[in-house]
């Protein structure tokens, strides 16, 4: 009996014990990239300002956000790096939310502040939101280009999103409805602006609206994306020609008749435009007489 006892109290204490963990455990901070403090800004702190904002960062970078807040209250709220230093620690303490608003408000005492962008970045990231992150993350690399860790992430949501609104705009073109394959498709190019795939299909629709203004702008980009492409260069010349831009449409058949001094269509069309611009050559034998003299 007396075993029986010992071991039903064994077995409690060891229940007691779990749930006691359970009680007590803390999920692990998210994983957050820290970036180094701008020494641009650090350099004009005081000496006092210097030493909390170093010792809240270590925290940080250790992952400790409720040791960096605490940290952190010793500054001054009109301190750049007090919003952000709280943003960064709320992150690492799992409030998404009010870290978003303190990050926000750095953004508006420093909209420069690439660590600030950079934050919000990775917060966009975490709640689905990648148009906005992509958004933050291009500010970054527009003055910091080599940023090898932003660089990885802008890579991956261009790479994405530019796949998934080529095959929306496929698929909306596939049913008939134009309008939101135009806006799948100009999607593309907000992600990846050098995308041939989607200028050509935007040229397409907008031939087929007869909208050749349009038209124009995206074939282009296209030519200029891609110059040796002889099938881009060739619709350029047409739109060109059905627009009356005479004088450009000349300059790309002359190009295109350069490579292909055989093709009939370039001949007629470069014979037409001459005729549109007044271009008028002497015969051969004209040419001819006045050598002779």
């Amino acid at each position: 009996m007396n075993k029986l006892v010992k071991k039903a109290y064994a077995l409690c204490s060891l229940i007691f014990m779990l749930i006691g963990a359970c009680a007590t455990y803390q999920p692990p901070p998210p994983s957050f990239y820290i970036d180094s403090l701008p020494q641009s800004i650090v350099t004009d702190l005081s000496l006092d300002e210097r030493i909390v904002v170093e010792e809240a960062w270590r925290s940080l970078k250790q992952g400790n956000g409720i040791k960096a807040r605490k940290t952190l209250m010793r500054l001054d709220e009109q301190n750049p790096f007090y919003y952000f230093g709280m943003g960064y620690a709320y992150f690492m303490m799992n409030d998404i939310a009010l870290s978003e608003d303190f990050l926000k408000a750095a953004l508006r005492y420093s909209p420069e502040m690439a660590i600030v962008h950079l934050g919000l970045g990775q917060i966009y990231q975490r709640t689905g939101r990648d148009n906005l992150a992509f958004a933050e993350f291009r500010e970054i690399i527009k003055n910091d280009p080599d940023h090898i860790w932003v660089n990885v992430q802008y890579g991956n949501i261009k790479r994405q999103k530019t796949q998934e609104s080529l095959e929306m705009g496929k698929n909306y073109l596939d049913a008939g409805n134009s309008e939101s394959s135009k806006e799948a498709f100009l999607r593309a190019l907000y992600y990846s602006p050098e995308s041939t795939q989607a200028h050509l299909a935007l040229v397409d629709i907008f031939q087929q609206e007869n909208n050749l203004e349009s038209a124009l702008v995206h074939l282009d980009a296209a030519s200029i994306n891609d110059p040796e492409n002889w099938e881009i260069l060739e619709r350029l010349g047409d739109v060109l020609f059905l627009s009356n831009e005479n004088k450009r449409s000349l300059e790309v058949y002359e190009k295109l008749l350069g490579e292909v001094p055989e093709n009939q269509v370039y001949q007629q069309r470069v014979e037409i435009l001459k005729n549109r611009l007044g271009i008028f050559e002497l015969p051969s034998q004209y040419n001819a007489i006045s050598t002779s003299e």
